[in-house]
């Protein structure tokens, strides 16, 4: 909507660029250039395309090939050639909504029949107000076309008043107008869905947290996923206590905890570890309170790096899952440092 379209007074003298928005708004409904392609095949079918109805004016409407504006630029302003500059805005076009390859779009093969004038509004709030160029390819192969969905639903080929006639109804319907109907709740439910996530999305994601860890204990055994080599494991009593209900806005759907233990070693400087999880739910019970619960995982190193290790971390972590917007991360208000014993345990866990 911010392309700068070529205004222009009713002799199509360029007055001053404006923005396709400015353009087509029903308030500031602003004569501009336009152009209309029509191809036809080497069968003398004339293409015709539905547009997207995600399209601003005239959704889902059935018209010629492509239709658009050149842009308030030298390339595309240009009027010696036959109006080259016209014809190469109409190229451009083509090959994004249409998907035709640049190289098969022949500004040459373009022939440029006439001009007029027409305002209609679209609805209420947008419209055109254009000097249309009118611009004819012949023998053009429908081979090359690769339709680029966000612009043009479909395509149909006419070969008779009567296949038109039939297409022109068909905009009519009751089935056209629900489906402009369904695509305008469609960007309703859109910008309410994001009112939604900017209403919330300054609200704090954290809380405070307290985490303790006893009867740590500190195993060797071998494993032979790595070779037969030895490898640490660690068992302890963990205790959380969280209270989340603060987190829990209109447009949080549920929390994904996860507590994690973090540690360096000679050879990595940070190594992290999920030791225990939760998803609390909207409605549930918020306030997590845990005591002497074993790991859900394994708090298991590569080596020897875990005996008499003396700054391992417990910290709480969270993802905040909400019904509209992106995925928080946050972290809770509150860690634990363990010193882990310095020799090995020789029971079973």
């Amino acid at each position: 909507l911010d392309e700068q379209c070529i205004t222009v007074d009713e002799n199509d003298n360029p007055l001053r660029p404006e923005s396709k928005r400015f353009c087509h708004s029903a308030e500031t409904l602003t004569l501009h250039r336009a152009f209309s392609v029509f191809l036809f095949t080497k069968n003398r079918e004339m293409i015709v395309q539905k547009r997207a109805a995600q399209k601003m004016t005239f959704p889902s409407v059935w018209t010629n090939a492509c239709c658009s504006h050149p842009l308030w630029n030298e390339h595309e302003m240009c009027t010696d050639n036959n109006n080259i500059g016209i014809r190469r805005a109409a190229k451009r076009k083509l090959c994004h909504e249409l998907g035709i390859d640049s190289d098969y779009v022949d500004i040459d093969q373009m022939k440029i029949i006439g001009r007029f004038l027409y305002k209609a509004m679209s609805d209420e709030n947008w419209g055109e107000y254009e000097i249309d160029y009118v611009i004819v390819i012949r023998d053009f192969d429908p081979r090359q076309i690769d339709l680029n969905l966000e612009e043009v639903e479909a395509i149909a080929f006419i070969s008779s008043m009567e296949e038109l006639n039939e297409i022109l109804k068909m905009m009519h319907t009751v089935w056209a107008r629900a489906n402009a109907i369904f695509a305008f709740m469609l960007s309703v439910l859109s910008a309410l869905t994001f009112c939604v996530f900017l209403s919330t999305v300054w609200l704090p994601n954290s809380a405070p947290v307290t985490l303790s860890a006893n009867n740590i204990r500190v195993k060797s055994f071998v494993d032979y996923a790595s070779e037969g080599s030895r490898s640490d494991v660690v068992m302890a009593e963990l205790n959380i206590k969280v209270d989340v209900a603060p987190i829990f806005n209109w447009n949080v759907k549920e929390i994904f905890l996860f507590l994690v233990a973090e540690y360096s070693t000679p050879k990595a400087p940070l190594n992290q570890i999920v030791l225990w999880d939760k998803v609390v739910r909207r409605g549930e019970w918020y306030t997590i309170h845990e005591e002497s619960i074993t790991p859900k995982y394994y708090f298991m190193d590569d080596g020897t790096n875990l005996l008499n290790h003396k700054n391992v971390t417990l910290v709480m972590r969270w993802n905040v899952v909400p019904n509209a917007g992106y995925l928080a991360m946050a972290q809770g208000e509150g860690q634990y440092r363990i010193e882990f014993p310095s020799s090995y345990y020789s029971g079973r866990f």
